[in-house]
């Protein structure tokens, strides 16, 4: 027993008995429970400790217990916790940050040069000139293509909407005949460089874009703003959340929005600038908003859609989509889709009769 003190053994302690103790101890206390553990000493069999109430086990069965697996291996761990200190301090530090921060220079450098062809996929163009309605201008001179869908109610809704970054509206021309089909009047838009309109593709380009096609319902066709319901969609959601920030509008229709255009792929804020940024807009908008999104979605994750829902201010309305992706949510959304636009148009439209 003295033997045992002398290796600092206290009741319900594992310790470790050194080598010069391998041919065993004896411990002579019928009130002493006992677990010995032992490794290979010569000998290949299990500990021995003659003693009424002792287990015997040898190391390489002690896998089968749990709570024992995980004993040896938090007391190994603290006898290495020294020499792994001193591995890591020993680590090239200075090595390791300059490679950081070459790293870090490549991905800045990467995103500046190459952002915009990864955000702006631009697409052939699948319809002709004469296929367009009209022209609107944008402050920087650029012929913005659109088609516009009346309806022959004067006073209805109109629907303005922001199309994703692989199509056009030539693309979209199917998806605007439906929601002219649901009541709406539709103005829909082609960003700088997509479609006919004229230009490259660029943020800036963009909103100008959709401001351009707002005014012109405002100046040219009569329309109320509060009649005016924005519709992005994917890319889209970034030229409408901005436009809603900043006008009045009667309502706002995000379809598969992001947080950021790098955090789609970042997740989180890796650069001192990003583009489209979503989530400081959304804060902004003081209209009625409806959030869709597919909880499938392969290209923008069904968090930023959560989240940009989270920030957006009431009234709002949150339609998660199951089993749905980021390419078909009005097609495989089916009555679920087109009954929650339906219902938002009415709230807009009861608030605009008040």
């Amino acid at each position: 027993h003295h033997r045992l003190l002398k290796a600092g053994f206290e009741d319900r302690q594992l310790v470790g008995i050194p080598l010069s103790y391998a041919l065993g101890v004896d411990v002579n206390d019928s009130d002493l429970y006992l677990l010995a553990l032992a490794s290979d000493h010569g000998h290949g069999g299990p500990a021995y400790v003659p003693c009424s109430n002792a287990t015997n086990f040898h190391l390489s069965k002690i896998e089968r217990f749990t709570y024992l697996s995980n004993a040896y291996f938090l007391s190994r761990s603290d006898a290495r916790q020294p020499q792994i200190m001193n591995e890591i301090l020993n680590l090239p530090w200075p090595r390791i940050a300059m490679l950081v921060l070459a790293s870090y220079f490549c991905l800045c450098l990467i995103a500046g040069c190459f952002s915009n062809g990864l955000i702006f996929p631009t697409p052939t163009s699948s319809y002709d000139t004469e296929d367009t309605d009209l022209f609107v201008r944008t402050p920087s001179g650029e012929q913005i293509a659109c088609i516009y869908l009346r309806q022959s109610e004067a006073n209805g809704t109109t629907i303005l909407v922001s199309h994703g970054n692989g199509e056009d509206i030539g693309h979209a021309r199917d998806y605007l005949e439906e929601l002219h089909g649901q009541g709406f009047s539709v103005f829909a838009y082609d960003y700088p460089g997509y479609g006919q309109s004229s230009g490259k593709p660029t943020e800036k380009g963009c909103h100008e874009a959709a401001l351009a096609a707002y005014e012109h319902l405002l100046e040219k066709e009569n329309v109320a703003p509060e009649r005016i319901i924005l519709h992005g969609r994917s890319l889209g959601t970034a030229p409408s959340c901005k436009l809603a920030a900043e006008k009045e509008v009667g309502g706002l229709i995000l379809e598969s929005p992001f947080v950021t255009a790098f955090r789609v792929m970042t997740h989180v804020t890796l650069l001192p600038w990003d583009k489209f940024r979503n989530i400081d807009n959304a804060r902004k908008v003081s209209c009625p908003s409806l959030v869709i999104h597919g909880d499938m979605d392969e290209v923008v994750p069904f968090w930023h859609g959560k989240k940009i829902f989270e920030v957006l201010p009431e009234p709002k309305t949150f339609l998660p989509l199951q089993k749905i992706g980021h390419n078909n949510v009005a097609s495989a959304g089916g009555e679920n889709y087109w009954q929650a636009i339906k219902e938002f148009r009415q709230s807009i439209e009861e608030k605009t009769r008040r």
